[in-house]
Order: structure tokens, then sequence, then C-alpha cells
């Protein structure tokens, strides 16, 4: 979009926006010639609203005098979907870890531990924070611990349940 001028009219975007400090951050800082990225909401032909990351690239004449800008976006709207999804998804993980009456420690595929229950810190005597991210042989004592991580390895190869993929 190349502007002859500033004028806040000439571009589109919510009233709110382009009546704000940062609206007038924003065009003081291509004014000068500064590159700005951030998120904006922008309204399609049909009226449905949608996030972008819009990159902005001032377009100055010889006078480094503000003649327009570049811009490169992207609709982040099913971006910000899915973060919304897994946050709501790891605060129903938080209340069940909080709440559930006997000790629960969920691993990754490497056995490292990713959840630790409240009644688990009860019962180990460690915080999750110690324990997020360490292998789960930590738990346990010897022969398992050195065993399990060849237990993980045949599990992952063969599909084999042993006492990996069970309730204990």
């Amino acid at each position: 979009m190349i502007l002859p001028e500033r004028k806040s009219q000439d571009l589109p975007g919510p009233t709110d926006f382009s009546q704000s400090q940062a609206y007038e951050n924003l065009w003081q800082a291509l004014g000068n010639g500064q590159r700005q990225s951030g998120d904006f909401k922008r309204v399609r032909k049909d009226g449905s609203v949608f996030m972008v990351e819009a990159n902005l690239f001032p377009i100055l004449n010889q006078e480094r005098k503000l003649m327009g800008f570049t811009s490169v976006t992207r609709d982040i709207t099913r971006d910000l979907e899915a973060a919304s999804a897994q946050a709501e998804a790891d605060a129903r993980m938080r209340a069940i870890l909080e709440t559930v009456p006997d000790a629960m420690i969920t691993i990754d595929e490497a056995g490292l531990i990713e959840s630790f229950s409240v009644t688990a810190e009860q019962l180990f005597g460690y915080t999750a924070d110690e324990l997020l991210g360490r292998n789960i042989t930590m738990l346990m004592p010897e022969p398992e611990a050195s065993l399990h991580d060849s237990y993980l390895t045949r599990y992952h190869s063969t599909g084999e349940r042993r006492t990996i993929g069970s309730m204990r």
C-alpha cells in the first residue's frame, strides 16, 4: 500500500487501534525507517474477523520521508486457536494432577517425566519442578532402574506391553 501522506483513515483496521497510542507509535517508527511487526485483527469481505501477523517495511523517498510500506502478512488464526486449545488441555491436566487421589506420573517416549501429581510429590518427597524432564528411573530401585530403558526400547519397537503401558 502506497500512501501519499500519513492519514489514519487511509489504513484498514479496527477503529479502536487506529485511534490508539500504539497506532501513532507504529507510524512514527515507520516514519523513522524502522521495520515493525505485530499481530492485528483484520476483517474479510464476508465480515469475518481473523488475526494476522504482519511485518511492515517502510518505503522512504530520497529525503527519507515515509512514502508507504510493504507488508508481509500471515493468517495466524489457526495458530492462536491451537494455542488456546493447548492452554485449555494444560489447565485440565493441572486440575487432574492437583486433585487425583493416587500418585500419578506421566513420561514421554524416552522415559522423561512430563507430569507429576501433588500426591506423587507427597509420596516420593520431590516437587514436580525437581523432576520434570528427568528420567523416571531415578524413582526406581535396582534392578528395575537399569532395565527400564530397555523395556521402553522393546515397547517402541514391538508394541508389546508388559509393564510399559499398563496401569499399576
